[in-house]
C-alpha cells in the first residue's frame, strides 16, 4: 500500500488493527501510547512522533518501506533510441 499523506497512515494503521482483531485500548498499551495518541494518529493528525509511530508498526507487524518514486512522464524517455527509429522519410521532412 502506497501512502503519502498522514490520513494514509492513520487509514492504514486502523484497517490493520482491525485485521488483527485488536482493540485501541490493547495496542495502545502493546506500543506504550495513549488511546488519546492512537485515536488521533488513526484520525491523520500530521504531528505524530516518529519513535511513537515506529512502535505501532512493530506492534502491528508491519514495515516501513522507503522506496524511490518512479519517474513521471517525459522523464523517462530515451531521446537516442526515439531518434534512433526515425525513417529516412521521416529525417527529410525537417
Amino acid at each position: 500500500m502506497r501512502v503519502q499523506t498522514a490520513t494514509d497512515v492513520g487509514m492504514a494503521l486502523r484497517e490493520r488493527r482491525r485485521q488483527l482483531g485488536l482493540t485501541q485500548e490493547h495496542v495502545a498499551a502493546l506500543a506504550d501510547v495513549g488511546r488519546p495518541w492512537l485515536i488521533a494518529v488513526e484520525a491523520g493528525h500530521q504531528r505524530a512522533e516518529l519513535d511513537r509511530v515506529l512502535r505501532l508498526l512493530t506492534v502491528l507487524k508491519l514495515t516501513l518501506d522507503l522506496s524511490p518514486v518512479p519517474p513521471v512522464g517525459d522523464e523517462s524517455v530515451d531521446l537516442d533510441a526515439l531518434l534512433a527509429k526515425r525513417t529516412p522519410a521521416s529525417r527529410r521532412r525537417r
